[in-house]
C-alpha cells in the first residue's frame, strides 16, 4: 500500500512539474510568436508571382514562430493552376480564401455588365472581391484579437484598399507593399490617363499610400519611384526586399557544343513585353545564311498569344528556329531552363523600376539570362552588374543582330559560361529575404 502511494504521488509530482513546464514553456512561446492578417490576391495552387512570393515569405516566418493569417480568394476556374505547389503550404498555415465573382458565361448579362462597367471604370472585375475580403478580414479581427498588424501586397492593388479600410475600422498597424507601380505606372503615361483615374484612383492611392506605418517595395529604384509622385511619405520607415530564389537542385545541365543552341523563354508576354524584335533579329540572321550550318531553337513556353506568335514566325519564316510550348508547372519549368544555353527574358522599350519575378526563377537555376530589353533599364544594369548574362536592345535591332550572333559563336567555341557561379547568388535567396521582413517588424516594435 505505501509502495502505491509512493508510486501515485510520483506521478502526481511528474504531472504537475511537466504541467508547469508546459505552461512556462507556451508563455514563452506567445510571448516570442507574433500573428498578423497577410492580404493577398493569390495564393497557391496559383502560379504567379504574388502567390509565389506570399508563399516563400509565409513558410519562413511560420517556421520562426511569425505566424501569417492568409486572407485570400477562391481560385478561379479559368485560371492556371499548379498543385504540386501546396506541397510548399506549411500544415498549420491559416487560409482563408473568400468568395469572388465569377464570370462564368462567355454572353451571359452578368459577364456583359462587369465587362462595360471595367471598359468605363478603367478596372479589373476582381474588384468585387473587395466586399468579400472586408467582411472576412473584419470577421477574423473582430475573432482574433492577437492579430498585431496587417500587411498586404499589390498587384492587384485591390489589397491595399481592403487593408486601408480594415485599418480605419480597428486601428491597427498597416504595412503595404508595392511589387510595382500602381496608378502612376510608367506602363500607363498621364497623357493616356483616363478621367476617373485623375480624379478618383489617384487620390485613393494617396489616401492609402499615407495611411500605410510601413511601405515595403521589391526595389530601390520602386522607392524613389513612389517618393517623387508621393513626396508625403518622405519620412515614413520605407525599405526594399526584393524577390528572392531557392537554388534548384539540378541534373547535370547541357554542355556547350556545336550540336544545337538553345534560348529558352518562359512566363508571360503581355503589355510592352514584346518578342517581335528578337523575331526580327532571327528571320534576318536566318536570311542571311547564319543558321544554314547550325542548329538553332528558341523556345516559347506560359501564357501568351499562341495564334499572333504563329503568324509572326509565318511572317517571317522562322517556323522551323522556334517551338511553341505550354504552361508548365514549377518542376517543368526548371526542368526546362536545364536544359537550354541560355534563358531568354523579355523586356520593355522602357525603365522599368521592378525586376520581373521571372528573372529569380532563371537564377535559382544557375542559368545566364539573355535580357530583350533596354540597355540602360534598371534590369539590364542589375544583369550586368552581377555578370548574370547580357542584353540585347530592344530598340536597335542591327546591334541585336551583332549581339546574337556573336553570343552564338561564343557558345558553339565554348568561349561563354552559361552558368552562374553559385556563390555569386546565394545572397539573393529567399531565406535572406524573410529575414529582412523579421528586421523590419522587429525594428518597428510590431514583435
Amino acid at each position: 500500500m505505501l509502495c502505491f502511494q509512493l508510486v501515485l504521488s510520483s506521478l502526481n509530482f511528474y504531472y504537475h512539474a511537466n504541467n508547469e513546464i508546459f505552461n512556462l514553456l507556451s508563455f514563452f512561446k506567445n510571448r516570442m510568436s507574433l500573428k498578423f492578417l497577410f492580404i493577398v490576391n493569390s495564393f497557391p495552387p496559383l502560379n504567379n508571382q504574388n502567390s509565389l512570393r506570399a508563399l516563400e515569405i509565409s513558410k519562413r516566418l511560420f517556421k520562426k514562430d511569425k505566424y501569417p493569417l492568409i486572407l485570400t480568394r477562391k481560385v478561379i476556374k479559368r485560371e492556371p493552376k499548379d498543385y504540386s505547389l501546396i506541397k510548399m503550404i506549411p500544415r498549420g498555415l491559416e487560409i482563408y480564401k473568400t468568395p469572388v465573382i465569377e464570370l462564368k458565361k462567355r454572353y451571359s448579362l452578368k459577364t456583359l455588365f462587369f465587362k462595360i462597367t471595367a471598359k468605363i471604370l478603367n478596372i479589373h472585375y476582381f474588384i468585387h472581391w473587395i466586399p468579400f475580403a472586408y467582411l472576412t478580414g473584419k470577421k477574423l479581427l473582430k475573432i482574433r484579437k492577437d492579430i498585431k498588424f496587417i500587411y498586404s501586397t499589390g498587384p492587384p492593388f485591390y489589397s491595399h484598399i481592403i487593408a486601408y479600410l480594415l485599418k480605419k475600422k480597428f486601428n491597427l498597424p498597416l504595412i503595404i507593399e508595392y511589387r510595382d507601380p500602381w496608378n502612376f505606372s510608367p506602363y500607363n503615361p498621364s497623357s493616356k490617363r483616363n478621367f476617373l483615374n485623375n480624379l478618383v484612383y489617384s487620390k485613393l492611392e494617396k489616401r492609402t499610400i499615407n495611411s500605410a506605418d510601413i511601405i515595403i517595395t521589391v526595389s530601390d529604384p520602386l522607392i524613389l519611384f513612389l517618393k517623387s509622385i508621393f513626396p508625403e511619405i518622405k519620412d515614413k520607415p520605407i525599405y526594399s526586399i526584393p524577390n528572392g530564389l531557392n537554388l534548384i537542385p539540378l541534373s547535370k545541365p547541357i554542355k556547350n557544343h556545336k550540336d544545337e543552341i538553345i534560348l529558352t523563354f518562359i512566363g508571360q508576354l503581355y503589355g510592352k513585353r514584346n518578342i517581335f524584335p528578337l523575331l526580327i533579329i532571327l528571320s534576318i540572321l536566318k536570311n542571311n545564311g547564319f543558321f544554314k550550318e547550325r542548329k538553332f531553337l528558341l523556345k516559347i513556353f506560359g501564357n501568351y498569344d499562341k495564334n499572333l506568335i504563329k503568324k509572326k514566325l509565318k511572317e517571317f519564316q522562322i517556323q522551323d528556329y522556334v517551338f511553341l510550348g505550354e504552361f508548365l508547372t514549377r518542376g517543368r519549368i526548371f526542368e526546362e531552363i536545364n536544359k537550354c544555353n541560355l534563358a531568354l527574358h523579355i523586356g520593355e522599350n522602357l525603365n522599368y523600376p521592378t525586376i520581373s519575378f521571372k528573372v529569380w526563377d532563371y537564377l535559382s537555376a544557375r542559368k545566364k539570362i539573355l535580357y530583350l530589353g533596354r540597355e540602360d533599364s534598371y534590369t539590364a544594369n542589375f544583369i550586368k552588374k552581377n555578370n548574370f548574362g547580357l542584353t540585347i536592345p530592344i530598340n536597335n535591332v542591327q546591334k541585336g543582330i551583332e549581339i546574337l550572333k556573336k553570343l552564338v559563336i561564343e557558345i558553339e567555341k565554348n568561349n561563354f559560361n552559361t552558368m552562374i557561379d553559385e556563390k555569386l547568388i546565394k545572397n539573393f535567396s529567399w531565406d535572406n529575404k524573410a529575414k529582412k521582413f523579421m528586421e523590419v517588424i522587429k525594428n518597428n516594435n510590431l514583435i
